[in-house]
């Protein structure tokens, strides 16, 4: 099972983890997908001593049993979603939807906080900083305050968007979901101010592909010298620990190959199967001695997990708003056609550390200002961590505080998707 451990989603195929809720004795021993969930929440789940005895087969499908069983004052996160569709976001790096991440300004206009370039909303010319003022001839006030934005971009396979452009531009655009295949490094720079060249790099999700993606960015940052890392998690949900390594390792090269970065650990009555995460030696490494992270309560998980992870080796200073508070992750089962992902672990750093239910709060506190293109130096979250840098206090203190972006709410798998 420990080799298993490369994911903060991770896809366990061990029958023996499938505990059944009959007795031995039965006539008939094959247990249904529902005792399967049942029995795998019983033994693995981080909450275990919390679920209730109830009789699975009692729910009229596994998402209603997961919903019931679920520790509700912390667990938002497990999901049971098809087998394919796990496969296809976390192994293949696509999803079906349109491509975009959308929140409320502090103005309350819905702007496009992202695409990516290979995707509906993408190829349609759809670009951050866009705002969308109607949906299929609905205002977006009116659908917001009807509490069916979530109902419309989650149900609705064809959207009519009016859009109002940065330079003000008012256009029509229709957009078809379709496969959208994810390009988890946003936007890259290398900014020079003086002796400092700073690597700018806006990474969006953390899946298989993302190895290849970060190796590349991190060679062409060493290749131009780059001395200040500035790293923009903003949107960035989480995703797989075999990519979270190796950007932490990409950051900080350890001394030796004995440097923990993170411990998976389980519930009390698994913690025999607690698993040590370590640093690598990769020659695409940087080596900062101190790392700015741009951060909202978009960031979440694996995200949280570079940060956690690094503080104890390396001066870490978040920039923006407080995280989203998820210091723990998910296993995968295949159980029949479906990818069940139960929270069954914390995400400890080297210290011991991961009670950050609440977030992690931004030591610089400033606005995600959606209104500027990504690398526009006049952006307030780059410009103050810029001006954090450069050791300027009053520039760093001048970002302006606006209140939070609303986002809208994305729960189970399609928080783990991020984008819509």
């Amino acid at each position: 099972m420990k080799k298993l451990l490369q994911y903060i989603l991770i896809v366990f195929l061990l029958a023996t983890t499938l505990v059944s809720c009959k007795d031995e004795e039965e006539v008939n021993p094959e247990p249904t997908i529902n005792q399967q969930i049942y029995g795998l929440m019983k033994y693995w789940y981080l909450w275990n001593d919390e679920i209730p005895e109830v009789d699975p087969d009692n729910y009229s499908s596994p998402q209603a049993l997961l919903e019931a069983v679920t520790f509700k004052p912390i667990d938002k996160w497990s999901f049971i979603t098809s087998w394919q569709a796990f496969e296809q976001l976390f192994r293949q790096g696509s999803f079906s939807g349109f491509g975009m991440g959308l929140a409320f300004d502090s103005n309350s206009n819905l702007r496009i906080t992202f695409t990516y370039s290979d995707s509906p909303a993408g190829i349609a010319g759809l670009d951050r900083g866009d705002i969308i003022k109607k949906i299929n001839n609905q205002t977006v006030e009116a659908l917001d305050q009807q509490d069916k934005l979530n109902e419309v971009l989650s149900n609705e396979e064809t959207l009519q968007f009016e859009v109002e452009k940065l330079g003000g531009q008012l256009v029509d655009v229709s957009v078809t979901k379709g496969n959208v295949n994810i390009n988890t490094v946003l936007y890259n720079d290398v900014i020079v101010e003086g002796e400092r060249n700073i690597g700018y790099l806006v990474f969006n999700n953390f899946i298989d592909k993302s190895k290849d993606e970060l190796l590349t960015v991190f060679g062409d940052f060493k290749a131009k010298g780059v001395n200040e890392l500035v790293l923009d998690l903003r949107y960035n949900g989480g995703g797989t620990l075999g990519s979270t390594d190796t950007l932490a390792s990409l950051i900080h090269q350890p001394a030796n190959q004995g440097e923990l970065f993170l411990e998976i650990a389980y519930n009390e009555d698994r913690s025999d199967e607690n698993e040590p995460i370590f640093f690598r030696n990769l020659s695409q490494s940087i080596d900062v001695d101190r790392l700015y992270v741009i951060t909202t309560g978009s960031s979440a998980s694996a995200s949280e997990a570079i940060i956690n992870g690094l503080r104890p080796y390396i001066n870490v200073t978040t920039i923006g708003t407080t995280t989203s508070g998820k210091p723990v992750g998910q296993s995968v089962v295949k159980i029949d056609d479906l990818a069940v992902g139960p929270i069954v672990f914390s995400v400890d750093n080297s210290l011991g550390q991961a009670d950050y239910f609440n977030g992690l709060p931004a030591d610089i506190p400033s606005a995600d200002n959606t209104g500027f293109t990504w690398g526009d130096l006049n952006e307030d979250c780059l410009a103050a961590a810029i001006a954090a840098i450069k050791d300027e206090p009053g520039r760093k203190l001048k970002s302006y505080v606006k209140q939070p972006s609303k986002t809208i709410p994305m729960n189970g798998f399609r928080a783990e998707i991020g984008a819509w």
